[in-house]
């Protein structure tokens, strides 16, 4: 398609700048609505796949190809550019189209990498509902059968460019942590998965949830290298455990080190945090999240977002619902 474009450029070129301009607005807008055949394609795809995974069995070095094209799409874009490109000559419409066409396969590939990624998590899914469970309690090893599954898609995902790996690294831990925070704040809403009795059993499950969240934080160390260090959403993981494993006098002291490290954090998101413990009534814990988050809020200012902006306690088990 790029080539089409670029023959009749040449054509153009040897006519006049006036119709060079015309064509190049004209082949954007066609690479443009390509994309957006594309994109309807690569959906069709992905529901025929997910509606029966026997269907394509190369699904995801498919989807690894697609990813990989998009990066080629905005850089013969970029190319096109300079080459037919001239400076100041209609240049607000020109850049406006310009953008569109480079933002069209840059979703493309942001949507793909969720798709690719939906494949590996559809076999782990369940893995999560094990955890803060009485399974998870007593010995469970979700977290472990987790990252062994992963690492055996990641090594079909080293055939990514570098910048689409980091996307889906940066994808991958995020939907993790997402899903494990997601487990220890809806965990007392409606249906309590476990029950805490004792200060010992509380700081028995923040030990073990700050050692799965080293576990992946490990891991995807080992699979991305320094990359996977660089302000790791397991971290929240570990804070907001040390909320569960405080005594009465220091939780107010733990509470302020989480809104400090994240200014995000909403007051549904402590609350649920404050009734996992077993120890603080409703009334309590809603009083007491108020004090640092005012309630239907966060402290959010300009700070950049945490995972747990990506958190949300959903409508059906959020006490504050109407």
């Amino acid at each position: 398609i790029y080539q089409m474009v670029d023959e009749n450029l040449q054509v153009s070129a040897t006519i006049s700048q006036e119709l060079v301009y015309k064509v190049l607005l004209l082949g954007i807008e066609q690479v443009t609505s390509f994309g957006n055949l594309y994109k309807t394609a690569i959906i069709e795809f992905k529901s025929d796949y997910f509606s029966d995974r026997k269907r394509f069995c190369q699904f995801t070095r498919y989807m690894i190809a697609i990813i990989n094209n998009c990066d080629r799409f905005e850089e013969l874009s970029q190319d096109m550019k300079e080459r037919w490109w001239k400076p100041g000559h209609h240049d607000n419409q020109a850049a406006g189209k310009f953008e569109l066409l480079l933002r069209t396969y840059q979703l493309i590939r942001e949507e793909s990498v969720k798709y690719l990624l939906d494949e590996a998590f559809q076999d782990i899914e369940a893995y999560f509902g094990d955890l803060l469970t009485s399974k998870w309690q007593t010995g469970s090893q979700a977290i472990e059968t987790i990252c062994e599954t992963l690492k055996d898609y990641f090594e079909d995902y080293q055939f990514l460019k570098p910048k689409n790996f980091d996307l889906v690294i940066t994808e991958a831990q995020n939907r993790v942590a997402r899903k494990y925070i997601t487990s220890m704040l809806q965990n007392n809403v409606l249906r309590r998965k476990i029950s805490f009795t004792n200060d010992q059993e509380r700081k028995t499950a923040a030990s073990k949830i700050k050692k799965e969240a080293m576990t992946c934080k490990t891991f995807f160390k080992a699979v991305a290298g320094g990359m996977a260090d660089y302000d790791s959403p397991f971290d929240a993981l570990a804070t907001l455990a040390e909320v569960l494993s405080s005594d009465e006098e220091m939780i107010s002291l733990e509470l302020g080190n989480v809104c400090k490290r994240y200014p995000d954090v909403s007051h549904e998101q402590v609350f649920c945090l404050l009734l996992l413990r077993g120890d603080i009534n409703r009334s309590d814990a809603k009083m007491l999240a108020g004090e640092y988050v005012a309630e239907g809020g966060n402290n959010r200012t300009l700070h950049a977002k945490s995972i747990l902006s990506q958190v949300t306690v959903p409508t059906g088990l959020n006490p504050f619902a109407s």
